[in-house]
């Protein structure tokens, strides 16, 4: 087992000296294979995530990675909701960002640190919408 995880480091950091290289498609093809070796693993897939986002601004592939991540990993809908928000996003849906959100609320387990995170964040995003009717009916109770 520990050589799986110490093959994987090896892969993410070679991918990472990659990007910082600007040789994106090095990179990317890195993170893949890493994803590949360990599909319930969801570090690669976040950092292939982030690429295609934060970087190359390619929200269709980000949301592509997404789908993959959220199998393992159903809290990312946090992330997938927070995508489907972002106003330079070329996948942008409020309501469906409303339902992953309540989603995230309804399943999270809030004893756990880092999905307590995702708890609370989604329940700021979800109030939010409320008090704004973003993707819902303007509902000041229901903000609150």
């Amino acid at each position: 087992m520990d050589g799986i995880n110490e093959q994987m480091m090896q892969i993410i950091d070679e991918a990472d000296s990659l990007w910082r290289d600007g040789r994106y498609a090095d990179a990317i093809a890195c993170y893949e294979r890493a994803a590949a070796n360990d599909p319930k693993d969801t570090d690669p897939l976040y950092m292939l995530y982030r690429a295609y986002r934060y970087y190359l601004h390619d929200y269709v592939s980000a949301e592509r990675i997404l789908q993959r991540m959220i199998e393992p990993e159903p809290l990312f809908y946090y992330e997938y909701a927070d995508m489907l928000l972002d106003s330079r996003s070329s996948v942008r849906d409020a309501e469906r960002a409303v339902e992953m959100l309540v989603y995230v609320r309804e399943h999270a387990d809030r004893k756990n640190e880092h999905v307590n995170t995702k708890y609370v964040l989604a329940t700021k995003l979800l109030g939010d919408f409320y008090r704004r009717g973003n993707g819902v009916a303007r509902d000041g109770e229901r903000a609150v």
